[in-house]
């Protein structure tokens, strides 16, 4: 997906998944020793990932909202609020896949290291 300069997962494999490799693993690296490590990583890549799932199913304008509020919980993260988020996502139909997907990618890639 090309659409409105949103990068989809196919040029993300072409650019050689340069965020996984210069934001995600290294933020992930990181923290990984916090018991959240992997809820904050997610949250992480959603502030910065266009993830097209969300814009496909919601638009561009509640995409950029969702990459707002995940970057609002990273800065003050609590697990009631984590809950919130999700219950609402689930109500709503906001489904960051995109982002799901890359933390798989950002594990597996960590997990060769």
């Amino acid at each position: 997906m090309e659409e409105n300069n949103i990068k989809g997962a196919l040029q993300n494999a072409r650019d050689a998944y340069d965020d996984l490799f210069s934001l995600w693993l290294p933020y992930y690296t990181d923290i990984k020793q916090d018991e959240f490590a992997l809820h904050k990583t997610l949250l992480y890549i959603m502030t910065t990932l266009e993830d097209t799932n969300i814009y496909y199913r919601k638009g561009i304008q509640r995409a950029k909202q969702v990459q707002k509020e995940a970057k609002e919980l990273l800065e003050n993260f609590s697990c009631f609020a984590l809950e919130k988020m999700n219950k609402d996502y689930i109500k709503d139909n906001v489904s960051p896949g995109g982002a799901a997907d890359m933390l798989s990618l950002t594990l597996f890639i960590e997990s060769l290291l």
